[in-house]
């Protein structure tokens, strides 16, 4: 088995960020193909692994992509629930058309899971400008409540995401506060929010500070580094602050590197590697 990329986190890599065939190690493995990719990062010691498109595979290839995450050791992470309405007002809407759209694509993300072996849903919503955003999430809020009890019994998390409006204008959780009173309102463990450093940043915060200010409610996490949506060490943020406040708290799940490297190319997977496991040794100096 591979050395571990990092000792204290379970670092995952991704199958496609901005399109299912733009993968983190497009360069490196030996094709961007979904199999590849994932013997790539068991190779290179990662945990596991997390695809936006996982919903966009034939079950077939969902199927076969658990099979073999399985052998390889490898946890599946999230997924995006809906990408037909993700950034639509969906979840933002109480009537029965919305209702019924949001049950079927909960139902099928529990499917999808059950194939990967494992995921979380990550539930993200457009805002409707003709109506007030209090009633929006409010809505929201009654929506996540009705679907709770589903996917308690399943074993699926649904995650909520706050997302900085500069990166993508137009959603309705666009702050953390808002994510966190979302998660807090709903009241079920299933319901959880996830953290991205990189969203984080563009809003304002202080990752460390936010992730320690609001760690009852975080159910995922997820790495990159500002200006832009680069590897960690390639942009402005502190790394060893921040996966100090996440592996202090003995967090078990994923921190998932969604991510582009800064050079689209073999060096620049390279550089996201090697800054990663500098990251890592730069921590264990620090501790010893």
């Amino acid at each position: 088995m591979a050395e571990p990329i990092n000792h204290r986190l379970r670092l995952a890599g991704h199958l496609g960020l901005r399109s299912p065939d733009g993968p983190l190690f497009a360069h490196s493995a030996r094709s961007p193909a979904a199999r590849d990719q994932l013997d790539f990062l068991a190779e290179q010691g990662f945990a596991g692994v997390f695809d936006v498109f996982f919903k966009l595979r034939p079950e077939e290839e969902q199927a076969a992509l658990g099979a073999r995450m399985a052998e390889l050791g490898l946890a599946m992470g999230t997924f995006n629930n809906d990408l037909a309405h993700w950034d639509q007002p969906l979840w933002s809407r109480r009537d029965a058309t919305a209702q019924a759209l949001i049950r079927a694509s909960v139902e099928t993300s529990i499917a999808a899971a059950a194939r990967a072996g494992g995921g979380a849903a990550v539930c993200v919503t457009g805002s409707d400008p003709a109506r007030s955003k209090a009633s929006q999430l409010d809505a929201m809020i009654a929506n996540l409540r009705a679907m709770a009890p589903l996917v308690e019994d399943a074993g699926l998390t649904l995650l909520i995401e706050p997302v900085a409006p500069d990166w993508i204008p137009g959603l309705l959780v666009d702050s953390l506060p808002t994510g966190v009173a979302i998660v807090e309102a709903v009241g079920s463990p299933a319901v959880r929010l996830l953290a991205d450093t990189g969203h984080l940043a563009m809003m304002g915060e202080d990752v460390a500070d936010a992730l320690a200010a609001h760690w009852d409610v975080i159910g995922g996490i997820q790495i990159a580094d500002v200006p832009g949506r680069v590897e960690p060490g390639a942009g402005t943020l502190d790394w060893l602050a921040i996966f100090g406040a996440i592996a202090d708290r003995g967090y078990a799940g994923l921190v998932e590197v969604e991510l582009l490297t800064a050079q689209d190319s073999v060096a620049g997977e390279a550089h996201l590697l090697a800054n990663l496991r500098r990251i890592d040794t730069d921590w264990k100096e620090r501790r010893a």
